[in-house]
């Protein structure tokens, strides 16, 4: 890929914006300009940016004019935004209401896809989300100083098998297994929501696998851990986690990993 003179950073919620822009500056990137919406993106984000413009979600005609006018063609969608929008009323410009008038479902996948077609017709281009993520990609094997003994291994792998077919129908990314046996599965509540039905189900040693999707469209929906999961997780008693190496990102990883640590949780990429 060329060197790109201006990215624009579409922000979800989270931190995973905020280490974007400070990776793409440290890689060379001149000038960055954010994307923000409105209860979703973290204050603080115009610190880190040259420009930053608030648009509502939904208002896709809004977002691909104002990435246009700002001299953009090449930008990344990086943060989370609740799965649940597809579904909720929100005010959607005529654009979007285009889009989603042709699209055949409203999977995340789905939509987002249809969304990249439409900014590609302008001439913006949305790289994959991990290009100035590098310090987030989870790694292969253990990550953390207990590697997962041997019944972890046999959950690990049949947790493995249900995530992926999961992810493989959009339905989820997330499965939650104890004793090869599933305690709960991810929907469109959110990875969070499965760990706090999970919990109260099994109150320790639950082992959690998440997987991308088999063909994962990296440029969106990246399977990703965060702060808020290491507190459920930690809070839970969860004994491990297994993630899909190379294709979920992990905020703060080495973070996470003391914590993971300190709370005899083992995390580790397959």
């Amino acid at each position: 890929m060329a060197d790109v003179s201006t990215l624009g950073i579409i922000a979800g919620g989270d931190n995973l914006p905020f280490i974007t822009a400070r990776e793409a500056r440290a890689k060379g990137v001149g000038r960055l300009v954010a994307i923000a919406f409105p209860g979703h993106t973290a204050a603080g984000l115009e610190a880190e940016v040259d420009e930053i413009h608030w648009v509502r979600v939904g208002q896709l005609g809004k977002m691909i004019r104002v990435l246009k006018g700002a001299g953009v063609r090449e930008a990344v969608m990086v943060g989370r935004l609740d799965p649940k929008m597809v579904i909720s009323p929100l005010s959607l410009d005529l654009r979007m209401l285009a889009l989603a008038a042709r699209v055949p479902d409203r999977r995340a996948d789905t939509v987002l896809k249809a969304i990249a077609g439409e900014m590609e017709k302008d001439g913006i281009a949305l790289l994959d989300s991990t290009i100035y993520l590098s310090s987030c990609v989870a790694t292969k094997g253990a990550m953390t100083r207990l590697p997962p003994r041997g019944d972890l291994l046999g959950d690990i792998d049949f947790g493995a098998g249900i995530a992926r077919e999961l992810a493989r129908l959009d339905v989820g990314q997330t499965v939650v297994v104890r004793k090869k046996a599933v305690v709960a599965a991810e929907a469109m509540e959110g990875t969070d929501e499965t760990l706090r039905r999970a919990a109260a189900l099994c109150p320790r040693g639950m082992v959690v696998v998440k997987m991308s999707r088999p063909n994962q469209d990296m440029r969106f929906d990246v399977p990703v851990v965060g702060e808020a999961t290491m507190d459920i997780l930690i809070g839970a008693g969860a004994a491990a986690l297994a993630v899909e190496a190379g294709r979920t990102l992990i905020v703060d990883r080495g973070r996470v990993a003391e914590r993971a640590d300190a709370a005899g949780m083992t995390i580790v990429g397959i």
